[in-house]
């Protein structure tokens, strides 16, 4: 996907123009794949009457793991929770856009080589955590755009805070 079209766009600038052309082509398949990914995904769910948190917890793996074999990155998953319970579709809407939202930045922004995910349900309270082993760095003085945002927006739609922080000396965590 896209790492052929920068191949070809590469090839391009030594003086074959169409190779450029394709490169575009493939880079706006690879992107549209992408976002028909999220679109069948946040579908599915929505037509949903009703989602067990084990068994989304269970569909957002499998989703990210996709996601990470093809961008070659690896996963570490922890789910540790005292109980199963129902969530609204306002509830799983919510968790399913910032927890991939943390995931593109990671894979995006940040070019981890590795992503953990974790999540911890005790009683009323649940912890998403995803930290990275990328580049990403000071936090406070990131700009804040429309993917910080939303995520900030549905954290706090659901009640609950959201922090970034530096991973030891290379990467980035966030806390839900």
């Amino acid at each position: 996907g896209q790492g052929v079209a920068i191949l070809l766009g590469f090839a391009g600038l030594f003086g074959a123009p169409l190779l450029i052309f394709i490169a575009l082509f493939v880079w706006l398949g690879a992107a549209g794949e992408a976002a028909q990914e999220d679109l069948n995904a946040l579908t599915r769910g929505l037509a949903a009457s009703e989602h067990r948190f084990s068994h989304a917890a269970a569909e957002w793996k499998a989703d990210i793991s996709h996601r990470l074999t093809v961008a070659q990155v690896e996963l570490g998953w922890a789910f540790d929770i005292d109980h199963d319970r129902a969530l609204t579709v306002v509830q799983w809407s919510a968790l399913t856009r910032v927890l991939r939202e943390l995931v593109s930045n990671a894979l995006y922004h940040g070019h981890a080589g590795h992503i953990d995910v974790g999540f911890r349900l005790q009683g009323p309270v649940l912890v998403l955590q995803v930290a990275d082993d990328g580049d990403g760095r000071a936090p406070a003085a990131w700009a804040h755009g429309l993917g910080l945002g939303g995520v900030r927006k549905r954290v706090k739609l659901l009640g609950g805070e959201v922090a970034w922080r530096e991973n030891g000396e290379r990467g980035i965590v966030c806390t839900v």
